[in-house]
């Protein structure tokens, strides 16, 4: 078989969608899950990223009604700051510690305003208790 034809693709969307601001997100899943995701993407002529965000979002929206992104934030300097006062060897100083949170949530995905906010609540609540 000629090597062009074994790597074409025949079944590819036909519409490109638009081009978004995106990022990569890595993650697992099974092997059986992602063979389904393959099939229903072919099938359907839709892209796996197109099915996986809108059930992102679907989730998302779900979870908004529970928990807004102040609350997150929140219970996240609330975990980072348990988590400083539980260090025990090697404890650095607060900010080089900020520094490690921030690098931590940098290396996450988690958008630059947000990072912000953090950082400062945890320096707000390290001055208050």
């Amino acid at each position: 078989m000629n090597k062009t034809l074994k790597r074409r693709t025949i079944l590819k969307k036909v519409a490109k969608e638009q081009k978004r601001e995106a990022t990569f997100l890595g993650l697992y899943i099974s092997k059986e899950v992602a063979s389904f995701l393959s099939l229903y993407s072919l099938a359907k002529g839709i892209t796996k990223t197109t099915i996986v965000t809108d059930e992102i979002n679907r989730w998302r929206s779900e979870r908004l009604r529970d928990s807004t992104d102040e609350e997150l934030i929140d219970e996240l300097v609330k975990r980072s700051i348990q988590a400083y006062r539980k260090m025990r060897k090697n404890k650095p100083m607060f900010f080089p510690f900020c520094g490690l949170v921030r690098a931590e949530l940098k290396r996450k995905g988690v958008a630059p305003e947000i990072i912000e906010k953090v950082i400062k609540r945890m320096i707000h609540e390290k001055k208050q208790g």
